[in-house]
C-alpha cells in the first residue's frame, strides 16, 4: 500500500488548502447544500469575504468567534473565514436556548457571533435579547456580510 503525501505537510494551513483547492478545482462542487451549491472557487471567495469583514471589524489572531446556527454552507463559510482571520471557533449547539448560548458567549470570551433568525421556528437573535444576560456590543460594521443577513446575523461584542 502506498501512502500519499501528508496534508499537513502539503497544505500547511486550512486557508491555504482552500486556496489551492480553488486553484485546482475552481468550478467543481465543493459544498452541496439543500438549496445552494458552492464551487471551490465560490467557497474560497465567500470565505475571503468573511475573513475581510472580520479583520475590518477588529478581530485579531487568537480571538474567539462563535457560530450558533444549523449546519449548512453559511456555517462552513463562517468557520473558514474565522479560521483564516486567525480566530478560534466556538460552535454553539442549535438546541441551546438563549440563556445557555449567552453563557457560552460570555464564558468563552467570544468577540463575534454568527447566528440565524430562522431555524426550526427559532429566532436566535431574539433568544439572546430576551435571555437576561447582558452581552456588551461593540461599534463595528460587518457590512461585507450583507448577503448573509437574510439568513444569518452577525453581532460583535466588546473585548
Amino acid at each position: 500500500m502506498t501512502e500519499g503525501r501528508r496534508g499537513d505537510l502539503e497544505f500547511g494551513t486550512i486557508p491555504r488548502l482552500v486556496r489551492l483547492a480553488a486553484e485546482r478545482h475552481r468550478d467543481r462542487s465543493a459544498v452541496v447544500d439543500v438549496d445552494e451549491v458552492l464551487s471551490f472557487g465560490r467557497l474560497e471567495a465567500e470565505a475571503r469575504r468573511v475573513t475581510g469583514a472580520l479583520l475590518a471589524a477588529g478581530v485579531e489572531r487568537g480571538d474567539r468567534i462563535a457560530i450558533w446556527a444549523p449546519n449548512g454552507w453559511r456555517w462552513i463559510v463562517a468557520a473558514l473565514g474565522a479560521h483564516a482571520a486567525g480566530a478560534a471557533l466556538v460552535p454553539i449547539n442549535t438546541r441551546f436556548k438563549g440563556e445557555e448560548a449567552a453563557y457560552i458567549l460570555a464564558r468563552s470570551g467570544a468577540c463575534a457571533l454568527f447566528t440565524t433568525t430562522a431555524f426550526l421556528g427559532t429566532d436566535y437573535v431574539a433568544e439572546l435579547e430576551t435571555s437576561g444576560v447582558a452581552l456588551p456590543r461593540r461599534n463595528s460594521s460587518l457590512a461585507m456580510l450583507a448577503p448573509y443577513r437574510r439568513s444569518m446575523s452577525v453581532a460583535c461584542f466588546s473585548r
